[in-house]
């Protein structure tokens, strides 16, 4: 509809105001509704431990990465205590690459109509649409996989680095007596 870049920039757009609407409304109703308290579990605990701490920037592009939903990840972000401009850059940088992929095959998909209607080029639309979807879902695939990698890397070290801290808080108490 767009073409490829006035597509981009309209996606891109329409996302990250639609992100900072939702942080925003999650972070007002959270003054009403303290929803950190709802929170009883440790791993959730730890969770937003780790989206506030220094690698809030990494955790959130690498969330942004990979499936899961949008409004789960915007309410965990909202609760959080991360940094705006680390969360909205992070975002920004975490969605282009999906967005890019999307709009792209979105524009060629317009322009593959013409193509397909041509019986002598019907064949060779059909294998550049089928080349172009499969790179797209392999790069979308490998996205996603390097994204868990780095998010479980990222809770698994923090988790060591607060479970070394209770035990070495917990020696120092036993000197003490």
């Amino acid at each position: 509809m767009f073409g490829l870049i006035k597509g981009l920039l309209t996606v891109i757009l329409g996302a990250n105001v639609g992100v900072a609407i939702a942080h925003n409304t999650i972070r007002s109703i959270q003054a009403f509704l303290p929803v950190q308290k709802l929170i009883k579990n440790e791993t959730g605990r730890a969770i937003l431990r780790v989206i506030s701490g220094p690698r809030a920037f990494k955790v959130v592009l690498f969330c942004r990465l990979t499936p899961i939903p949008f409004g789960l990840q915007n309410t965990i972000f909202g609760v959080s205590a991360v940094n705006p401009r680390s969360y909205h850059t992070a975002t920004l940088l975490g969605l282009l690459p999906a967005q890019t992929i999307n709009v792209y095959l979105g524009s060629t998909l317009r322009s593959m109509h013409d193509v397909l209607n041509d019986q002598k080029t019907a064949l060779a639309g059909y294998s550049i649409f089928a080349v172009q979807t499969v790179i797209g879902v392999l790069l979308m695939a490998w996205v996603v996989q390097k994204a868990r990698t780095e998010l479980s890397n990222a809770l698994l070290s923090d988790m060591g680095v607060e479970h070394k801290l209770l035990v070495e808080i917990d020696d120092d108490s036993l000197e003490c007596e």
